[in-house]
Order: structure tokens, then sequence, then C-alpha cells
């Protein structure tokens, strides 16, 4: 969505109060602090999180170690999370009354610790809008900061429904104080749920489950704009646009702010959607045109009975394959499906919208975990979404991009999020947002991971750094993992199978019916459809072994020709040989038509030859319904390796072999058995493993024509052509 700041001077920038900062989670100003419109003073009291804020930040944006209360000495509750420590003691009986509560909320230690009132720091500077979340310490902060509240215009607070700790202000509490100080609630942002346990019975994921928090979204009170000047007014129609997406309440407060100006900003607002002035001197009621802003989000369900947000656009990979399969299309979700267990714990990096974490966090329950990291904030907001929209509250969520160090990088948002990727800093770039770096060696400290039994890495090209800054988590740990294979010249995906056996850990990569894992050389040729490869130390290969989930070897029996004959038809017989049609000619070499090669041309006792494997094999095959060139008709001149020429197609091409015919090198019609093209662009060659895996599909032309046409065979009642551009 466009910024309001476009329609406003570029000296207007926002004072930002962060009481209990942290990057665990996305500010909700970071893109305001990308665009140098804000100012920030922050507080997080410990001061290794302070650390990391200041050098995610740094410039003019402060941040100290400071609890902040009523001024007085008192206890820290400090817990096995950073993030649910309290200066209230946790209730841990009723904690535990709920699924993965009290396990992130245990009791360590209690700590003496002084505490600063916000109005007795002088240099706070003038506030807009007060962030704070400092699990149940909000309203005692409020009440010693009475000065802050009578600048702040949007106040974002952490709001509780339930006694999570003991003597805890409620929502209700809260409330009524800042009504009391000249401010209104407007709406709720976010949900914070458990499914209630109840020993021995199974905990139940409802969708309806017990809310225990959120964030609470106050705003000054809008029946009194009158007494605020035009800069605050400014100010506030920017925050609650920006950050909020209230246009409505920002297009009330500019017109505040006409009246007193005598300005048309209003106008020029409404104009931005699209709307008019109805008499051409105030605006009419807006709405944002879809077309303006972001795409609007659509809501897909899956045949697993799952609901997914997504991007209403078929731009995006993820959207296309929801709509067209009813499921993420890769066959290594189906594999995950089987290895995962209750109790386990995994991590899923670059986790998009959640087509991985999602169905991760159904299978390993409610006593499993699920760490997500996706640093892109669209993708992340449909993640969240989707967490909240299957019930499930054993998923951690966090905005911190992976990589080899500490601090932070530049993300480019793709139009596709499945391709969101880190680039230089000084890309050339407008599409980009500043996303906070970590590692998995320092995850691993600050979360305290007792184990670890799967890590899946999509982070397009950043997965050798992400292995390189996770030595002693790969060391301490011994996961199955599963990593993006990137078929670039420089061969990052053989060099990282050598690195992944540096570190004690060998290479696997799934069969092609997602049955079980077999090993994988370290110089071995890959497919270009190969998308994941695996990596597992010998004790998990073992497990994964004796579960039938993994060959720990792979040998090669001589077959009898009818068992070659055998296998031959069976993946002749498998969809995509019939729905995946490419032209020879315009094909480049791979691993699979080097191997059909190599297996016709064996000269086994009754073994037909080349040509005869090749003929057979295309004359099963449907014809296309459409070719570039124009279209095949059958070789009728009798002579091997002729075909009749049709108008247009230039003398040295033939159309098509009649039986008999053993050179198929001239032949216009499309093979299975002439290999896969290579398609060079990531995109392209993510849209079509998703339509090849998911059998649906019929394409021709590839690497010489400027498109693929693409026809889906559709589900009832859906369909469309979609033509995939270079």
């Amino acid at each position: 969505m466009w910024s309001l700041f476009q329609l406003l001077d570029d000296d207007c920038v926002l004072g930002i109060l962060d009481v209990g900062a942290s990057l665990i989670h996305a500010p909700p100003y970071a893109k305001l602090v990308a665009a140098n419109r804000a100012r920030l003073v922050g507080f997080e009291p410990d001061p290794v999180e302070c650390e990391k804020l200041n050098l995610h930040f740094g410039g003019a944006h402060r941040f100290y170690p400071f609890f902040i209360g009523d001024g007085k000495e008192a206890t820290y509750h400090q817990t096995n999370w950073v993030a649910t420590g309290s200066l209230y003691e946790p209730d841990t009986p009723l904690l535990e009354k709920f699924a993965n509560l009290a396990e992130v909320v245990t009791p360590e230690a209690q700590i003496r610790v002084a505490t600063t009132r916000l109005d007795d720091i002088a240099d706070l500077g003038d506030i807009d809008f007060f962030k704070i979340d400092v699990q149940g310490s909000e309203l005692n902060i409020f009440r010693n900061a009475r000065s802050v509240l009578e600048q702040t215009l949007v106040i974002q607070t952490e709001v509780s429904f339930v006694e999570m700790y003991k003597d805890l202000p409620l929502f209700s509490d809260v409330d009524s104080f800042l009504r009391a100080n000249g401010f209104r609630y407007h709406r709720i942002d976010g949900f914070g749920t458990r499914p209630f346990r109840s020993p021995p019975a199974p905990v139940l994921m409802g969708k309806r489950q017990q809310q225990l928090w959120s964030d609470a979204i106050y705003v000054k009170d809008w029946m009194r704009l009158d007494r605020l000047p035009p800069a605050k007014l400014r100010k506030y129609a920017a925050i609650v646009h920006d950050l909020f997406d209230s246009y409505d309440l920002a297009q009330a407060v500019l017109v505040e702010h006409d009246r007193q100006t005598g300005q048309r900003l209003a106008d020029r607002y409404a104009r931005r959607f699209g709307i008019a002035a109805p008499d051409g001197t105030s605006p009419g009621v807006a709405r944002p045109d879809p077309a303006a802003g972001p795409d609007d989000e659509m809501l897909i369900e899956t045949g697993a009975g799952l609901i997914y947000s997504a991007p209403a656009t078929l731009a995006c990979i993820s959207t296309f394959a929801l709509l067209e399969q009813e499921r993420w299309f890769e066959i290594e979700a189906d594999f995950l499906d089987r290895y995962l267990a209750d109790g386990m714990t995994v991590i899923d990096v670059g986790a998009n919208i959640g087509l991985y974490a999602v169905p991760m966090a159904t299978a390993v329950g409610v006593d499993g975990r699920v760490f997500a990291y996706e640093p892109g904030t669209a993708n992340r907001r449909h993640l969240e979404r989707n967490i909240e929209l299957n019930g499930l509250g054993n998923v951690d969520v966090s905005s911190c991009a992976l990589s080899n160090y500490e601090g932070t990088a530049a993300l480019n948002i793709d139009a596709s999020g499945e391709l969101n990727s880190i680039v230089a800093a000084d890309a050339d770039l407008s599409t980009t947002e500043s996303v906070a770096v970590t590692t998995l060696d320092a995850e691993m400290e600050r979360t305290r991971w007792t184990s670890i039994d799967f890590v899946k890495i999509d982070a397009e090209g950043q997965e050798a750094r992400i292995v390189a800054g996770s030595r002693r988590f790969l060391q301490d740990f011994s996961p199955l993992i599963m990593y993006e294979v990137k078929h670039d010249e420089d061969t990052r995906g053989e060099q990282l199978r050598w690195t992944f056996a540096a570190l004690g850990y060998e290479t696997y990569r799934l069969l092609g019916d997602g049955s079980m894992l077999v090993p994988v050389a370290c110089d071995e040729r890959l497919d270009v459809f190969q998308l994941h490869l695996f990596a597992a130390k010998p004790d998990r290969a073992q497990k994964l072994a004796a579960s039938g989930l993994l060959a720990l070897s792979i040998g090669s029996p001589v077959l009898a020709d009818s068992e070659r004959a055998k296998a031959l038809a069976a993946m002749l017989n498998q969809p995509y040989a019939r729905s995946f049609e490419i032209s020879l000619d315009d094909i480049e070499p791979c691993p699979f038509s080097d191997a059909l090669a190599r297996l016709c041309r064996q000269s086994l006792p009754g073994w037909p030859g080349a040509g005869t494997a090749l003929r057979d094999a295309g004359s099963g095959l449907p014809r296309p319904q459409r070719v570039l060139r124009g279209q095949c008709q059958p070789c009728r001149s009798g002579d091997p390796g002729q075909g009749r020429q049709r108008p247009g197609i230039p003398p040295d091409k033939h159309c098509g072999p009649e039986p008999g015919c053993a050179d198929v090198r001239n032949c216009d019609r499309p093979s299975i058995l002439s290999g896969v093209a290579t398609l060079r662009n990531s995109r392209s060659r993510r849209h079509a493993g998703s339509l090849v895996q998911g059998c649906r599909i019929r394409a021709v032309g590839t690497q010489s024509h400027p498109f693929v046409a693409v026809r889906i065979r559709h589900v009832p009642a859906r369909g469309a052509e979609v033509a995939m551009r270079r």
C-alpha cells in the first residue's frame, strides 16, 4: 500500500517510543524507520537484546537496557524464554491448564531490579506512537507516564484477558485507564490463544480456543480532534494509515486538518484511492481500490482441510499451486507428514506463508513446536494469519533472516513471495526491506533448544551461509535437514553437499514417489527439477531406516529383460510422462534423458534397441493440443527416418516417426524420452516443477521460445490458461 507520507512534507518525522522492544517479532514501525520517517527511543532490559537493537537500527535511534516502571525497586521473574520474563510472578498452575504455555514461561530466577518512570526521563522528545509489551506491567507504566501520554497519538499495547501472572492487570483495567486519559479503543491487533489441556485426555485443537492475550490499539479521542494542532493531525493520520490500514479514520483526521488549515489534503487522499470528492470540495466516503494497494487476501481450503491466506494473484506461486492442486505441490510435504511425530521440534527457515510450517505444526501436535523464520513482512502476515486460521498454538514466528552473521540486510521483495532473497546493500532495487539477520548458532543460545528433529532451509541462495552460521548447532544436534537445491553455474548445490559431508552429514534425495530417501554422492549430477536434498548424521539415518523411510545404500542389481521392460512401462504410465510433453529440438540434455538413453542402449539379450524403445514409448504418448511450429502428422513415406513435410515447416524437419522409423532427432513430435527442458529462471522452474508433480498440465515449447504456454487440466468449475513469460 502506498504511504500517506507521500502527501506530507519531508520534515514530518514520527517520534516512536518502544517499551519492551525486541527483534523476536518485527516491530510494526519497521517500514517507517526504513523510509527515514521515524525517530526511535526504546527500552529493553535484557542487555544482549538491547545491544542487538542498537546494532540493528543504529543512527539516531536509541535503545536503553532499563526496566521501566514506577521508579521503585521490583522483583524480575526470569523465565526460560526472554520474551516471557515479567515483573509479575507466573501463575504456573493456571499456565499448565493450556497446551504449550507453561513450557515457555518456566520460572528460573528472581532478581531485584531498579525501575525508572518514563516521566522522569528528560530526553525522550516528542512522542507520537507508543508501543509497549512488557508482560503485564503496561498499566503500571502508563500510570507513571502521564506526560508522555499527553503527547501520544496512538498506542499499541499488549493486554491480557486471563491472569497468566499473579495479580496481573487485565484488559478492562488498561481500557478504563486509557479512556480516562483521552484515548479511545480502536481495535484488536492479533490474537494469543491456546487450547485447554485436560490430562489424561488428548488435547483437542478447536478453531475457537481460549483467548489469553492480544495487542490492543488505542487512538486519541476522535471526538476531540479539534484539540490537536495540524502538525499532530498529520502524524495521527499517517500512523493509522501506514501502520494499521485504518483509511476511514485517517480520512476523518485529515478532514479536521483541512478545516483548521484550509488545505485540501483530504481531497488528495481520497483521489489516491480513485474516488473523487462528490462536490469537488470535500471528500466522499472512500474505500481503498485493491488495484491501488497490495493484492487482497484469498482464503483457500486444501484437500487436507487446512485453510490458507494467500495473495490473491496467480503471480504468487503459493496461490497458483493451492488453487490448482489444493495443496502444496512438492512431494516432500507428503514425506514429512509420515516422518514427523507428536512432540517433535522443527525449524522452518524461509517459512513463507506457512505451506510447510502449518502442516508440520499439525503433525507434531500440541506437545511439539515449530520455530518459523520469515523476514518478509507480507509473507509473515499471511503466515501469522494461517497459524490463526488453523487454530495452531505451537508455532513461534521470527522476523529474522538467517545467515552467517548477526546484523541487518536488504531483502528483495519479489512479485511472488517465495522468491524473496537477500541482496547486496547497494543493490539498485526499489522493492527492498531492511531485515534483522542472525544465525542458528545465536538462536540456539537464545531459545535454549534441547533437541531438534527436523530443519527445513529454503532461503533463495542463502543456504550455504546459513549452514556456515550453524556449525555449533549442527554439531550439538542431529536433525534431518531438508534444503533447497540451486542449479546454478557455480554448482552451489554440489558444494553444499561437500560442506555437509565435512560436518558428518550424509546427503540423500527423495525418490520420485515420495516413499523414501536414498543416498546421493557429493559429486552426483542432479536433474534440474530436483528442488530439495536431505542431510542427516548416521544416527538419524539409522532411525529413519528402521522406520522404512531411508535406504542406507543403493545397489545396482542386474534386472531380467522382463523386469526391465516392466520398470520402463511403469515409468511411462506415470501421469507426468503423458502430461509434460516437450519437443526434442528445444531441450538441453539432462540426467533424466541421459539415463533413459543409457537404459535403452544396453546390450542385453533380448532387450530392444534404442530406436525401438524410443519409438514404442513415443507411440504411447498423446498428441499435444498445441505445437508452436505447427500441427504434427505421422510420417507416411514408409521410409525409415523420413517424415512428410507440411506447409510452414523447414525442409530439414519431419513430422513424427512412422512405426519402424528409428531416427527421432528430426521429429517434431514431443516425447517424454527426449528429456526435460532446463528452465533457467527460478520462478519458471518452480512453476514447472509444481505443474509436473501435480500431473495436471500439458506444456509445449521451452528454451527457444519467448514463453511457455501451459494448459491446465482443471478440477470441475475451475479453468484458466496461463502464459508464463520469461
